[in-house]
């Protein structure tokens, strides 16, 4: 009798077993769109993928517009030269690219996920016609929606919406605040470099950003300490301009996995924010990710439960001596909780109400 029960007993816990194994080899299937720019959505992709979901990437069809005919494009060159129409190229591009991004999405049966970065470079006629095809469908836009005026025309269309400037929860009560993130999946690499004494920073040349830039590098190089700050434009006067300042210059833009090669490869990493933004960057998360300094202009940094001014300074055009005093002192490890929280792992399960998430918010604004 007691071998008998022994027997079934081992059967169920066997049986058991089985089944959280089969579970926990699931691979969530998510309908994934964002932004082509510095490689951006492959990255994202490729992440999402290491960390145990299947990805049906919508970004390259979003940016692949083809006048459907000839007829189109004459018609289009003279709707623009002569009836001075702007308007109808977007109108068709429109149109093809929904007939596109659709089709795509009719070769899958019944969707339960999607996460769509910066969702005002899609069409708004794809996603009235995919909402009842998809479960929960999400939108993220990390940059200032004030920026965008047609973004808040998408609100409606999908479960949730979320934005990483906390002045935008203040003017839109239909969304929800979310930070950025960083790719877990790279620590590892950590390990196999050398973590070279080394600022780094890459930024579009933008006016607002030079001064604090010229600043930071001035006493950086004070105190012989080496730096890697590159400026990106593609316009002669810029780059000139960014050259005589002593910057190295691009014309083209960086891969994000080139960029972050640099940023593993680095000390300390420099962050210098659009005046008119107070959410945090992706350069603020990579140095909670991967343990790096960081000096920031954006004073908002303050308000999070991450900082500590050991590991981030907010940059006031400090003095060589501060810069020192800051750097030389040790760096104090945020909790692995923490860390977890602000990674793509837990930052996907937030956003699209996954279970056993730890949950994101903004601050106030001081």
């Amino acid at each position: 009798m007691i071998l008998t029960i022994c027997h079934w007993y081992c059967r169920v816990y066997l049986f058991i077993s089985v089944i959280k194994q089969k579970r926990m080899q699931e691979r969530v299937t998510i309908v994934f769109g964002a932004p082509e720019d510095f490689g951006f959505s492959d990255s994202i992709k490729n992440e999402l993928t290491v960390i145990g979901y299947d990805v049906i990437d919508l970004s390259i069809i979003n940016s692949d517009f083809k006048y459907p005919n000839f007829s189109t494009r004459i018609n289009n060159f003279f709707r623009k030269t002569i009836l001075k129409d702007k308007k109808y190229k977007s109108k068709i591009r429109s149109e093809v690219i929904t007939k596109n991004l659709i089709k795509e999405l009719n070769k899958y049966d019944k969707i339960r996920y999607a996460l769509f970065i910066r969702p005002d470079l899609f069409p708004l006629d794809f996603f009235k016609r995919i909402k009842n095809k998809i479960d929960t469908i999400v939108a993220y836009q990390w940059d200032g929606m004030d920026r965008y005026v047609n973004v808040t025309d998408y609100i409606p269309y999908f479960n949730h919406f979320y934005a990483f400037d906390p002045k935008d929860l203040e003017a839109n009560t239909n969304i929800t605040g979310c930070t950025n993130f960083y790719f877990s999946s790279k620590i590892p690499q950590l390990k196999l470099i050398q973590n070279n004494t080394k600022a780094f920073t890459i930024n579009s040349f933008q006016n607002d950003k030079m001064i604090p830039l010229i600043e930071i590098k001035k006493t950086l190089e004070d105190v012989s300490f080496p730096i890697n700050f590159i400026i990106y434009s593609k316009i002669k006067k810029e780059t000139k301009e960014a050259q005589s300042l002593g910057f190295e210059t691009r014309s083209s833009m960086t891969p994000y996995q080139e960029n972050l090669e640099q940023v593993l490869d680095s000390s300390l990493l420099i962050d210098v924010q659009i005046q008119s933004q107070s959410g945090l960057s992706f350069r603020i998360f990579e140095s909670i990710g991967y343990d790096k300094k960081l000096i920031t202009t954006n004073k908002q940094v303050a308000n999070y439960e991450f900082y500590d001014p050991n590991n981030m300074l907010i940059w006031d055009n400090q003095s060589t001596q501060e810069f020192l005093n800051f750097y030389n002192a040790p760096y104090r490890p945020l909790s692995q909780e923490i860390k977890e929280k602000y990674a793509l792992d837990n930052w996907i399960k937030f956003v699209l109400k996954l279970k056993e998430f730890s949950p994101i918010s903004l601050p106030k604004l001081s």
